[in-house]
């Protein structure tokens, strides 16, 4: 699959804590009883279960396989999940979702089966889950990095992924970014975002 920590590994990777906020946006509701428009069960998933490393091919597959080619792969969804979860604002699904897939999952998406839909859709949500429970517990948060062709992992793609999701809302991260207790550390993330 890769390799996680890569050049975090090292590092333990916190947040500043006033960015660690108490609520999680992640799906946290039972949906048992729910159906689709064509009447078909909803699945039910692991609120926050980690992903295996087979999901996570499985969705870095699909991901690869969306039209248009602007898909992000599963080393951007974790740094774009990261920020999300962390930051100051509320995105909701059908707001970050687009991002996620390279434009709406009508355009993009093809499932085989309304099953494949509720796997793929459901990996994302414990994916972001996972990411919120790390987060909420205050723990060290280990950022999800691939292996280049050479074995290395860069991070790029992480933090590209990261400074994605801080776009999404810019004038309250900058408040974040300017504070005086914490100078400087989301440097080393725009600058790994700049050299991809």
């Amino acid at each position: 699959m890769g390799c996680i920590g890569g050049i975090f590994s090292d590092v333990v990777l916190r947040f500043p804590r006033q960015i660690c906020f108490s609520h999680t946006h992640g799906y946290r509701g039972n949906v048992s009883g729910y159906r689709t428009r064509q009447g078909m069960p909803v699945k039910i998933f692991g609120q926050d279960e980690p992903l295996t490393d087979a999901e996570l091919d499985r969705l870095g597959e699909f991901l690869g396989r969306c039209k248009g080619g602007l898909a992000m792969n599963i080393e951007e969804v974790d740094g774009f999940f990261a920020a999300l979860v962390a930051g100051p604002d509320v995105v909701m699904p059908s707001e970050y979702l687009p991002e996620v897939f390279g434009g709406e999952m009508s355009d993009t998406c093809e499932f085989a089966t309304l099953d494949e839909a509720n796997d793929i859709l459901g990996l994302l949500m414990r994916h972001w889950n996972a990411i919120a429970a790390t987060l909420h517990r205050d723990e060290a948060y280990m950022p999800l990095l691939l292996e280049d062709e050479n074995g290395i992992c860069l991070a790029n793609d992480w933090a590209c992924g990261f400074m994605h999701g801080v776009e999404f809302s810019h004038d309250a991260w900058g408040e974040l970014i300017g504070d005086d207790e914490h100078p400087g550390w989301l440097l080393p993330m725009l600058i790994l975002s700049c050299l991809s």
